[in-house]
């Protein structure tokens, strides 16, 4: 599961800060709003006593403190509260607690770090980034695994190591962690993500559809490799210049079925097709296929080689005509071996 752990202190809004600052942060939250908001992926994430820390610091809710803010910058002609407010809480909906799914909350004492605070120029701030790193360490540290290793923060540098005595942890009973065996020494890290092109940048299309379990993931990873293909030839411009298309729902489960998820045999090879029909690249030759359009929208079957030889897989798509939101686009429908070479008819509603 690759995602994104939010640093709860991203929503806080403080008089101490001036108005560069708060157009700062109104963009950065505007912009990570913006992007989600137009894509299932990634995941993001907030330790299940985020909110709560918000709360009892007296930063939600939010009209209050961020008109505070606005009015202490001298800026509240040029921003209303609700101009703040409603990005915030776009984004805050959007944030899910499942990958924190051992450590509901704990008490931690000696806490140093490479970059020292402060990190905030707003007081009670930092507790709150203090808490957020602790807990998702924790979680890393229980599972053995990077599912929280990036945290979307303020923090100024790339990443940030950290250390400190653990002292509780609820629930008491988590291996390495009980009550007999605390306090003990922790330590651990986290990159830190700001920007949006940064971290699509430093994300593998190819780890994203080994890892994914949807329909979701393997539209993002085909996204990505898109973008990657689209640097080298000099024609990306951020992820909207990408050609729409859509993932249809049976398409996942035939990716499953022949040995083109996870570490399969075929994964990379149908990731790489699949950015190729995106981009109408040359290298991937896409034909018709001798079946009738759907009836449901009228969209024109086609069909292209993955492999060759050997077994020999097919990616089935289809050509959906033009609409008034969007010109013609490509649904995949299903991948499969030649000798069966059927292509799947799914409700062009149910595609991602």
């Amino acid at each position: 599961m690759i995602g994104v752990d939010v640093d709860p202190a991203i929503f806080a809004f403080g008089p101490n800060l001036n108005a560069d600052e708060i157009r700062s942060r109104i963009a950065f939250i505007a912009e990570w709003s913006r992007f989600l908001g137009r894509n299932n992926w990634p995941n993001i994430h907030i330790s299940p006593s985020g909110h709560e820390r918000l709360r009892n610091g007296g930063f939600l809710p939010a009209h209050a403190p961020v008109a505070a803010a606005l009015a202490s910058a001298g800026i509240r002609h040029a921003y209303s509260p609700e101009d703040v407010i409603r990005p915030v809480l776009q984004l805050l909906q959007r944030c899910l607690a499942t990958a924190h799914c051992c450590v509901t909350d704990e008490l931690h004492s000696n806490f140093e770090s490479s970059l020292a605070k402060p990190w905030s120029a707003i007081l009670g701030v930092d507790a709150i980034t203090e808490h957020s790193l602790v807990l998702s360490g924790l979680e890393r540290e229980i599972h053995s695994d990077g599912r929280l290793a990036n945290l979307l923060s303020y923090i100024q540098a790339p990443n940030i190591t950290f250390s400190s005595r653990i002292d509780v942890v609820e629930p008491d009973d988590l291996a390495g962690f009980t009550e007999n065996e605390l306090p003990k020494k922790f330590a651990s890290e986290a990159n830190i993500v700001r920007e949006i092109e940064a971290f699509l940048e430093s994300v593998s299309p190819e780890l994203v559809w080994s890892t994914a379990a949807g329909s979701s993931e393997i539209k993002m990873a085909i996204r990505l490799k898109c973008r990657q293909r689209m640097l080298v030839l000099g024609t990306y411009d951020g992820m909207d210049s990408i050609p729409g298309f859509f993932v249809g729902s049976s398409f996942f489960d035939s990716l499953a079925r022949n040995q083109a998820t996870e570490q399969g045999r075929y994964a990379e090879q149908t990731l790489d097709c699949c950015a190729s029909a995106v981009l109408e690249l040359p290298i991937l030759e896409v034909k018709s296929f001798n079946k009738n359009p759907r009836k449901m929208d009228g969209a024109v079957p086609l069909r292209a080689h993955i492999t060759s030889s050997g077994v020999g897989i097919r990616l089935m798509m289809w050509k959906r005509p033009a609409t008034k939101n969007q010109g013609e686009a490509l649904e995949f429908a299903n991948i499969g071996p030649k000798h069966e070479e059927e292509i799947v008819y799914c409700d062009p509603k149910d595609a991602v």
